[in-house]
């Protein structure tokens, strides 16, 4: 986590930040859930795609405990 959050803001392209979304699916952790949840309203379409895909994968409690927590402190609109 502290590696994605250190280089996602030094990428430079729509498709590195993509990338860097899409690797921390499968990370059961509400840490996961903190560093997204802020990106739900990025400029760029498929980072929030990518975020959401990665948001709808939680199959553990602590995460989507932690997601519930979040959605609604969130700028995002649903679409």
């Amino acid at each position: 986590m502290k590696e994605f959050k250190r280089f996602f803001k030094k990428l430079e392209t729509p498709e590195e930040r993509v990338e860097a979304v899409l690797t921390l699916e499968g990370n059961e952790s509400p840490t996961v859930v903190d560093a997204l949840a802020r990106h739900l309203d990025h400029d760029e379409a498929d980072v929030v795609r990518a975020a959401i895909r990665v948001l709808a994968g939680f199959d553990t409690r602590p995460p989507v405990a932690r997601h519930v927590q979040v959605i609604g402190k969130t700028k995002a609109e649903a679409s």
